[in-house]
């Protein structure tokens, strides 16, 4: 009997190991780690885009972000074609500051070639990070939200 009640704990422990949350109701991804205060950010999130490619990860987590947050608009509607810093500028968004950096590593022209890409956006005093990378059988995607001194 103990072996039997040992057994299944480790069965139900190794499972819950692996079910993962979707990030949302429609979503067709998953958040795989979510921490505070992790790595300098208030809010760490981590992704997983099961079998998707860079470039489609992405856009399906853009679709996630830009809906809910005011300014997260210039995160698609204005994205470089190349890895470029800029500021959009402040007569568009309230007279706030909004800095979007976008590197795609190795560089390339566009996120579809890349395997790796960092882009960061910066609103006021709060900076959102996100660092895109392919790994085996799909992209992790890594969310950092902060709040800048």
């Amino acid at each position: 009997m103990k072996i039997f009640l040992t057994t299944a704990i480790l069965l139900f422990i190794c499972f819950s190991a692996f079910a993962y949350d979707k990030a949302c109701p429609t979503c067709d991804f998953y958040v795989i780690e979510k921490a505070q205060n992790k790595d300098n950010c208030t809010e760490y999130i981590k992704y997983f885009f099961e079998k998707k490619r860079i470039g489609k990860s992405y856009e399906e987590l853009g679709a996630y972000f830009v809906p809910n947050h005011k300014y997260a608009e210039y995160w698609k509607r204005f994205l470089p074609e190349s890895n470029e810093k800029y500021t959009v500028d402040k007569k568009y968004v309230n007279n706030s500051y909004v800095m979007l950096f976008y590197e795609i590593i190795p560089k390339k022209i566009h996120i579809k070639e890349g395997k790796k890409a960092n882009l960061e956006m910066i609103v006021d005093k709060e900076r959102y990070y996100f660092q895109m990378q392919e790994v085996d059988n799909g992209t992790e995607i890594t969310s950092c939200y902060s709040i800048l001194k």
